[in-house]
């Protein structure tokens, strides 16, 4: 159905948030901005952008790319744009979804730093392979590392979503 097919836009959307640490500073993890995607994508664009301006009001830093892994006010952003769009009539809806949202924050961190502590074994073994005399091609290290963080980001942001629609 369409709401099926929203949720799925959102979460590729919200992927290219994941790739802000491995493929530059694309300003697409910010909160307001994956909001806005999310609640596009579900419909309801300014409800979206409202729940993501309101985790970037509370909880960014100066920084507009955070300089370790924190709290992920992105995810946290996507998500509760998902749950306020799929409450668009009801009063209290952003309370609600950022209310719903929050625990994915600290479940984002801990995918994060799960990813990066992969990334240094993947990186470990190219060292061992270097030290070796053999040159591995270091390109199909990197579309990997970028296509995980994609695909972390995508995975919380549907479950998310789809959860959020479901309990709140």
């Amino acid at each position: 159905g369409d709401g099926m097919t929203g949720l799925w836009v959102a979460a590729a959307l919200g992927g290219l948030g994941g790739m802000e640490g491995v493929a530059g500073p694309l300003m697409l993890g910010r909160p307001f901005v994956l909001g806005a995607l999310v609640g596009w994508a579900l419909g309801h664009p300014l409800i979206g952008f409202e729940a993501g301006a309101l985790v970037e009001i509370l909880w960014r830093k100066e920084s507009a790319v955070p300089p370790r892994i924190g709290f992920d006010s992105g995810l946290v952003g996507a998500v509760a744009a998902g749950a306020a769009a799929s409450l668009p009539d009801r009063p209290g809806a952003l309370l609600l979804g950022l209310l719903w949202a929050m625990p994915w924050g600290a479940l984002g961190r801990r995918a994060e730093q799960w990813q990066r502590r992969w990334h240094v074994r993947a990186l470990d073994a190219v060292e061992s392979r270097l030290r070796q005399g053999e040159t591995p091609s270091l390109r199909g290290w990197e579309a990997l590392a970028v296509a995980a963080s994609w695909l972390r980001a995508a995975a919380l942001i549907a479950a998310g979503v789809a959860l959020g629609a479901w309990v709140v």
